[in-house]
């Protein structure tokens, strides 16, 4: 099994990469021989689509040279993709939103019917939080209209105590091993 993660916070050692990690975690541990790649989105430079449209009536690619190039590849290989995002302003990071507008690039049909994507989320307040549900609901009808399985997905509050923390990153860990 090959795991395609992104990483979409700009805190690369925030609460959102410690769940990712929680859940990788889990998944090395149940699922032997996994092949993995982790995208930190804040280190790339991704510059947004200009809707030229050339994907699609030119020559079938992205005509933006910049890092989406490789995490194409990415994407092509991977049978998991998990997006790990926090949650700003009711909604995924902008890093997210921009690597995700630019798969309008990608062969729909060849490039993702059939792959798994699961959705980490970290966010503030209290759940249940609007924030969370309107990014779940977009890559649910993101996957659908992909040919995607929406695998699960995860949702932890930063500002619950400690404890209630830790039960859910165990929580994490243990989606990580059923995948």
């Amino acid at each position: 099994m090959r795991v395609f993660s992104v990483l979409a916070s700009p805190r690369i050692k925030g609460n959102t990469s410690v769940v990712l990690k929680r859940f990788l975690e889990g998944v090395r541990e149940n699922h032997s021989g996994v092949e993995e790649y982790t995208a930190i989105l804040h280190e790339k430079s991704i510059k947004p689509c200009m809707a030229c449209d050339n994907c699609k009536t030119g020559p079938k690619v992205c005509v933006i040279s910049d890092d989406m190039q490789q995490l194409y590849r990415e994407v092509e290989a991977a049978d998991v993709i998990v997006l790990a995002t926090p949650i700003y302003w009711w909604n995924m990071t902008a890093q997210l939103k921009t690597f995700v507008d630019r798969l309008y690039a990608m062969d729909f049909e060849k490039s993702f019917k059939g792959k798994r994507m699961v959705l980490l989320m970290t966010y503030g307040g209290e759940d249940p939080n609007s924030g969370a549900e309107i990014v779940e609901k977009s890559f649910r009808e993101i996957c659908e209209f992909l040919s995607m399985e929406f695998a699960c997905k995860f949702g932890l509050c930063s500002e619950n105590p400690i404890e209630i923390r830790e039960r859910a990153l165990e929580e994490a860990y243990s989606l990580g091993r059923k995948l």
